[in-house]
């Protein structure tokens, strides 16, 4: 399975028009960083790929999928996703899951495509089975056949400029119905969840021989930071440094990191840290 998914994951980028590793790059956050296609211009682009889901079409299945871009104006996003047999089907000598795809854009057939969607567009693809497949799922006809019935996996890739641009996009969706049956079966992809904000500063100690090395960061705006050993006011320093605190008494000590204002009032201790001196 994991070759499978990175064979369907080349296919997508190939599908979404080549690429160049030249210009700035973009720190995507919870995303992955892929490698810029070239009409972005942009020296890498953010995306996420869904897990392998298994999907069925044809023979009363109606199979669809949706996706909106929620931006009001000015930024596209680009999807795709690409079909393939399950190992197991592999196996038994199945090379290719051809469908027979229609939407906004026109029809024909497919293993894998993309799609472009532009500010506040919501794109709907039905996949039918593709009509006159040979053993392998080659070879097939531009047409459907809907009285037949296909099944395999699919995975789908979203990619945007920024993180901020794909935050936006609603959760996609695999929808699966069977007209007669009635059984309704759909995937929600969830995106990945935002990255927790880094804390606003830290503070590490270590001993040695008698003596506390303590080193410390801080991204909160002031003129300096204020270091205090057990609630005593030690130091006043830049907002990322280190420094020795000698000839400490043996026992257990607690060392804070306080902000400071431009008026030099002081906050509270924003991040601690113990260590005992032997």
């Amino acid at each position: 399975m994991r070759q499978l998914k990175f064979l369907v994951i080349l296919v997508l980028l190939a599908l979404l028009g080549g690429w160049t590793a030249v210009g700035q790059t973009i720190d995507c956050a919870e995303f992955k960083s892929f490698p810029a296609f070239f009409d972005t211009g942009e020296g890498n682009i953010c995306g996420w790929h869904s897990i392998p889901i298994p999907i069925q079409f044809g023979k009363g299945w109606i199979t669809s999928f949706s996706v909106k871009n929620s931006w009001a104006s000015a930024h596209r996003v680009q999807f795709g996703w690409a079909m393939n047999p399950t190992q197991d089907q592999r196996d038994a000598g199945v090379w290719s899951l051809t469908g027979f795809y229609q939407d906004s854009t026109g029809s024909g057939l497919t293993q894998a495509s993309s799609r472009w969607l532009n500010p506040n567009q919501v794109s709907v693809t039905t996949l039918q089975p593709a009509k006159g497949c040979n053993a392998q799922g080659q070879m097939c006809e531009n047409a459907p056949d809907p009285n037949i019935f296909r099944s395999g996996v699919v995975i789908f890739g979203f990619y945007g400029a920024s993180p901020e641009i794909l935050r936006a996009l609603e959760s996609p969706a695999l929808r699966m119905e069977n007209l007669e049956t009635g059984v309704i079966l759909t995937v929600t992809f969830q995106k990945p969840k935002p990255l927790a904000p880094p804390p606003p500063a830290t503070i590490a100690t270590n001993q040695s021989s008698g003596s506390v090395n303590v080193s410390w960061s801080s991204s909160i705006a002031g003129p300096v930071v204020r270091i205090y050993r057990n609630g005593q006011f030690l130091w006043n320093q830049i907002l990322k440094g280190s420094e020795t605190d000698w000839s400490v008494p043996s026992g257990t000590h607690q060392y804070c990191i306080r902000s400071v204002n431009a008026d030099w009032t002081e906050s509270g201790d924003i991040a601690c840290s113990s260590v005992v001196v032997q």
